[in-house]
């Protein structure tokens, strides 16, 4: 693991085992339920109007009514299709990310973290090496309170996963999680070694084996 190779820490159990990542997973998938039920409430009037009116305009049409009714299960069908896709795909990152925290232990990275210049929403978070090169680079959607937590742009992060593929992600304090997905490393330039050396070392520091023990026991 590269973050061994390096003298960062990596917890000894899963990152699911880790009390606040675990409430945090929890709140999240509950809020996504919210959501859906609010959306799903909003829906059912629509549909019912819909099928009401088709079943007006058939029976105008056909005049019989038994044959009016007969198309009524297979719109049931497809809105509880659509309803159940439509939810999947809403709950698809929290399922995934818990995929990841339970097959993987947290490793403790120092990062730089920028915004995308065409969504605010998205970032690029840049993992560091001792040397203070960029070794990976994830991009995801990072919740404000992480990005407001960084030091002009700078901080540790949390990676759960192989670094080859999707990550989950969290800030040293085990919440809030997201989903990072792996880019290109930009190529190792002076410009890695131009970074202030007294803040990025010091987070160095921080991600190593000793100092982040006491910050980390209290995460359990």
């Amino acid at each position: 693991m590269l973050a061994r190779e390096y003298g960062y820490r990596v917890l000894p159990r899963t990152a699911i085992d880790t009390a606040s990542t675990a409430r945090y997973l929890g709140a999240w998938r509950r809020k996504l339920e919210e959501t859906h039920r609010a959306t799903r409430r909003r829906t059912v009037p629509a549909f019912a109007f819909l099928a009401l009116a088709f079943c007006c305009v058939g029976f105008g049409i056909g005049g019989q009514a038994p044959l009016t009714f007969l198309p009524l299960p297979v719109m049931l069908l497809v809105w509880c299709a659509a309803d159940d896709w439509i939810r999947k795909q809403g709950e698809q990152p929290v399922t995934q990310a818990r995929e990841l925290l339970t097959a993987s232990p947290w490793q403790v990275w120092p990062c730089r973290v920028e915004r995308t210049p065409h969504n605010a929403q998205v970032h690029l978070i840049h993992l560091l090496s001792p040397d203070r090169e960029v070794v990976r680079t994830f991009v995801g959607q990072m919740p404000e309170d992480a990005w407001l937590s960084m030091t002009d742009g700078r901080g540790i992060v949390l990676v759960c996963g192989d670094l080859r593929f999707v990550v989950a992600m969290a800030t040293k304090r085990g919440r809030p999680v997201w989903v990072g997905h792996p880019m290109p490393t930009p190529a190792a330039s002076g410009a890695a070694s131009a970074q202030p050396p007294g803040p990025v070392d010091e987070l160095i520091r921080q991600a190593g084996q000793d100092a982040v023990s006491n910050w980390l026991n209290d995460l359990f």
